[in-house]
């Protein structure tokens, strides 16, 4: 079975295209950027780019699973800061985001990781930002090997005692293989089924 490793920036395309590709069906992103207008798949790669790039601007972890000739098949990003620090705090981020993702997809998405952020305690944790698996290689348990991996660098991790991320109906069955605890309902999307969750990640 391939192994998870750490990706650097060397794979930057790889990664955004496995990323765009799967959000590119995920009720929240397809909500939040309002999928039934035009350029929706413009804006979608906009948004995601500008989160990578931020995550390595940041020096996040990016997991990834290659197959045998290298390509990328899987992949996850989590950070150790608030997500509205790490991106909405940052004025390049939202000129960039306002200039190709356009206004109405960033005021949108702001509002969307302010309610994150409110209740997401100040105690360290990790936040899972992206997470997908390149659609011809799901079934094949690779979600689930980097889920594993990327909780088990949290357990290493002294400073995580949570990790955190929000999932909607379409994969609560997945997550709900890693015992999650609800947190709160994501008022804003009010038209998809969203919660934010948690993870344990303390030692025990």
């Amino acid at each position: 079975m391939p192994q998870v490793r750490l990706l650097t920036d060397e794979h930057f395309s790889q990664v955004l295209t496995v990323l765009v590709s799967a959000y590119r069906e995920d009720p929240i992103f397809k909500t939040l950027l309002h999928a039934e207008k035009p350029e929706f798949q413009r804006r979608l790669r906009a948004t995601i780019r500008e989160l990578l790039v931020r995550h390595l601007a940041e020096g996040d972890p990016i997991f990834g699973i290659q197959d045998e000739q290298g390509e990328i098949t899987a992949c996850g990003c989590i950070t150790a800061q608030s997500l509205k620090s790490e991106v909405s705090g940052s004025w390049l981020w939202r000129l960039k985001m306002l200039t190709t993702a356009g206004i109405g997809a960033t005021t949108e998405f702001l509002q969307y990781i302010d309610q994150i952020d409110a209740y997401i305690p100040s105690y360290p944790h990790r936040l899972l930002t992206l997470f997908a698996v390149e659609k011809g290689h799901q079934h094949q348990g690779l979600g689930v090997q980097l889920m594993d991996s990327i909780v088990q660098f949290c357990i290493e991790d002294e400073a995580s005692s949570h990790l955190y991320l929000v999932s909607d109906m379409q994969n609560q069955t997945f997550f709900d293989q890693f015992e999650p605890i609800k947190v709160k309902s994501i008022a804003q999307l009010d038209n998809v089924e969203a919660q934010l969750i948690k993870l344990k990640t303390e030692a025990y």
